[in-house]
Formats: structure tokens, C-alpha cells, sequence
């Protein structure tokens, strides 16, 4: 927060916040100054020159003091007394009507409000990290963690809520990507497919800008790449008709290639056999995502590079 608030938090991430209002959500990428990913937070605008970052699994606090005590801008960072809690599910949204109002419930996609539960205050948003319908309450009142929790349960039992836990298949299935996890430092929005979220047009400044235009012009290095159930199957019958010499986890790999490139290769036959028999056993996973280095493309025949670059 501070004066220079929004020029910092400009500053600190690759999409044009000129747009933000008050109350929305952004879905925004912080970058360093060489365009790698350092976290994927999910941006409130809660007033003129007051914003959060509620941030995924990586340090952002350091970060953000570390850049501020570089650029001279007169802007105060600290990590609120908050705790977030998720509600997601099909009814989601009846829990939420029936334990606060109807006007919570009628939140629009990627916006939040204030709200006072009895006079503890919360922040309660239409989002979360699920392919569900969901919302997220944020307690800004850690003394009353208890008393939120179990309101919630009470009300929300006779709808079937229970505790649960973060769905890796169902962010999976959503293609929600996960910090720490499918990217890195050493990934780049246009290796991840998150073009979207970055504009180099703008006449705003950022941090990573330069690099990230050096990046987009020479092209990505590699690429995240969403694989489909028919895909597979498609991908492993062609290679194995493409490549007959010996049958390895689902794939042909051909001894007259190099070290290198047959160890890439067993790295994708590996991959895609286990995807192939997770299918076998698990037919609600429909999408699964996966990262594939094109730095070595001779480990590919021609003809099966180019069905890749069709297919993913």
C-alpha cells in the first residue's frame, strides 16, 4: 500500500493492471528479471493504492522488500493477518447463500466484497483452485479461525460438505497449473502457455519486460503441453509403427541413437505408457499435463515431431 502502490505492483508482474477495479481479481504472473516465474498469485484490488497478493507455494515477501528497497518508490509491504479457506463444490453456492447472504452468493467470476459476519471481518471471493464452482473466505481475524470453521461445517452438513483437501486431478482436469510444481524460476510464461497473462504492449513498466520480449521473439525453448486421452492412444500407435526396432514401455527406441537422445526418449515412452495404463484404471481423468523439452529433436523421427506439433 502506499502512493506508489500501483506503479509497484505494476512493476512487479507482466499484465497491465490499468484496468483492475476495486473488488475485481487478476490471475497474474510476478517475474523476475530474467522472465522466469517466481509465483502465480491471484490479485485483489481492495482500494486506490492497496492491493493483495495471495500467492501460491514460493517466497514473495523477500522478494517484493527486495525490489522495493531497489526502485525507490514509496510503498509500504507487509503480509496481513489472514486465512484463507476454500469452499468449493457444486454447492457451493447454497452453503454460501444459506451461511451468509444472497448477495455473497451472487458474486460474479474473479470478484470478491467485504463482508461482516457478526462482526468479524471477512473477504469473500468467487474463486478457488478447482475446476469447480467455488468461493474463497478470507478471515481477517485469525483469533476467530474456530468459530468460521465450525459455522461452515454446521451449516453446510446438510448439503454434504466435509473437509477435503487440494484435488490434483481436478486442477489437472481444469488445466490449473500449480507453482512449484508443472513451473519454476527457470520457466517463462510463453514456455507455459500463459501468453495471455503478458503484455508487452502496454506503456507500462515491468520488471521483466525486456526479457520476456527477447524470449517471445527468439521463441520458447521448450513448452508445457496439454495431452489428451485420444492423443496418447493416437501418439502410441503411430510411434510404434513409425519406429519398429525394440518395444520399450510402449514405445520403439532405436539403438543406433545417442545416449542423449534415447534417454529423452524413454523419459516420453515413460510418461506416456503411465498415462496410458493410469487411463486403463482411471477414466474420469480426461487431461493430463505434461512438459516435454524440444531441445533434443532428433530423438524424434520427422514424422512423429510433426504429429506432436498437430496433436499437443
Amino acid at each position: 500500500m502506499g502512493p506508489d502502490a500501483a506503479k509497484f505492483t505494476q512493476f512487479l508482474i507482466c499484465r497491465d493492471l490499468r484496468t483492475c477495479e476495486i473488488g475485481q481479481y487478476k490471475y497474474v504472473l510476478i517475474t523476475d528479471q530474467d522472465g522466469g516465474i517466481i509465483n502465480d498469485p491471484k490479485l485483489l484490488k481492495l482500494a486506490e493504492g492497496r492491493f493483495w497478493l495471495s500467492i501460491a507455494d514460493s517466497d514473495v515477501l523477500l522478494w517484493a522488500k527486495g525490489v522495493a528497497a531497489t526502485v525507490g518508490m514509496d510503498v509500504k509491504i507487509s503480509e496481513p493477518d489472514v486465512s484463507p479457506l476454500q469452499l468449493q463444490g457444486p454447492l457451493s453456492r447454497e452453503i454460501l447463500r444459506a451461511a451468509f447472504s444472497d448477495e455473497t452468493a451472487a458474486l460474479k467470476y474473479y470478484r470478491f466484497i467485504n463482508y461482516d459476519w457478526n462482526g468479524v471481518p471477512l473477504k469473500i471471493s468467487r474463486t478457488g483452485w478447482s475446476s469447480e464452482l467455488g468461493y474463497e473466505i478470507f478471515l481477517c481475524d485469525g483469533s476467530k479461525g474456530d468459530l468460521l470453521w465450525e459455522y461452515l461445517m454446521k451449516v453446510g452438513k446438510p448439503m454434504g460438505l466435509h473437509p477435503g483437501y487440494t484435488s490434483s486431478i481436478r486442477r489437472i482436469e481444469g488445466a490449473m497449473l500449480s507453482c512449484q510444481a508443472d513451473m519454476t524460476l527457470v520457466n517463462n510464461p510463453f514456455e507455459m502457455g500463459m501468453d495471455r497473462f503478458v503484455d508487452l504492449d502496454t506503456n507500462a513498466d515491468f520488471l521483466s519486460k525486456t526479457a520476456l520480449r527477447k524470449i517471445k521473439s527468439r521463441g520458447p525453448k521448450q513448452v508445457h503441453v496439454g495431452v489428451s486421452r485420444l492423443s496418447i492412444m493416437y501418439f502410441l500407435q503411430i510411434v510404434s509403427m513409425l519406429m519398429p526396432s525394440q518395444f520399450l514401455m510402449g514405445m520403439h527406441i532405436r539403438e543406433s541413437r545417442s545416449p542423449s537422445e534415447r534417454r529423452s526418449l524413454l523419459r516420453l515412452s515413460k510418461d506416456l505408457f503411465m498415462l496410458s495404463l493410469d487411463h486403463l484404471t482411471n477414466p474420469s481423468l480426461v487431461t493430463f499435463i505434461g512438459k516435454y523439452s524440444l531441445t533434443h529433436p532428433a530423438a524424434l523421427p520427422n514424422s512423429v515431431t510433426k504429429f506432436l506439433n498437430v496433436m499437443l
